[in-house]
Formats: structure tokens, C-alpha cells, sequence
């Protein structure tokens, strides 16, 4: 019986051994893959915020554009209500955004268009 005992032992710690080796491995396995996935987020979350700054900036860059272009329009309509020119170019996005919108009707105006009504020949009348 002490040699059947001695194998059974022998036989158990063979086997908890390599279930311990098989979690620990599966766990080191499980732990390379979580930080891959948040080196992937990581990276994932980056290129999304790069992504939202270049809208920033494009949009950005436009509105100054714009801005260069309905500064001096604007300065002759705006100065009637006594808003300085350099307070115009200074204005931060949001309150510009306002004012462009509340002249808006004077900026439809501005840019307004006549069309002409495109002359038909008469056919009836023969060219002088």
C-alpha cells in the first residue's frame, strides 16, 4: 500500500503542477491580450482625437477665411451700430458666429443677385 500511496501522491502532484502551469500560462496568456487590446484603444483613442483636432483646425482655418473675406463688408454695416473693425477681427468663433448671423438679412443684400431675364429672340421680327 505505501508504494500505491507513494504514486498516488506523486500522481496528484504531477497533476496539480501542470494545471497550475496550464492556468498560469493561460493567465499570461489572457494578460497579453488585454494589453494589447488597450495598447490598440490606446491607439484607437489617439487617432480619434488626431482625427477631431483636424476637424478643429479645418474648421478653424475656414471660418478665418471667411472672416478675412466679411470683415471689411461687414465693417461699413457694423461700424453704424458702433462696433470698432479691430473688435470685429478680434471676436471669438462663437460671438462671431452671432453677429454673421444677425446680419445675415443685410448679407443676403449684399450678395444678392439680379437676375435677367434671358432675352428670347423674336423670331417674327427679322434682325435690324
Amino acid at each position: 500500500m505505501n508504494n500505491n500511496d507513494d504514486l498516488r501522491q506523486m500522481v496528484e502532484r504531477l497533476v496539480r503542477e501542470e494545471v497550475r502551469r496550464r492556468y498560469l500560462l493561460k493567465r499570461q496568456e489572457e494578460e497579453e491580450f488585454y494589453a494589447e487590446l488597450r495598447s490598440l484603444k490606446s491607439q484607437m483613442t489617439a487617432f480619434e482625437t488626431r482625427q477631431k483636432i483636424d476637424k478643429k483646425i479645418s474648421l478653424f482655418r475656414s471660418i478665418a477665411s471667411i472672416a478675412q473675406v466679411l470683415v471689411p463688408l461687414l465693417a461699413p454695416i457694423l461700424l453704424d451700430g458702433g462696433l470698432p473693425v479691430r473688435t470685429i477681427e478680434h471676436l471669438p468663433i462663437k460671438e462671431f458666429k452671432t453677429l454673421i448671423e444677425e446680419h445675415l438679412p443685410i448679407l443676403d443684400i449684399l450678395f444678392e443677385i439680379e437676375e435677367v431675364p434671358k432675352q428670347e429672340p423674336d423670331l417674327e421680327k427679322p434682325p435690324n
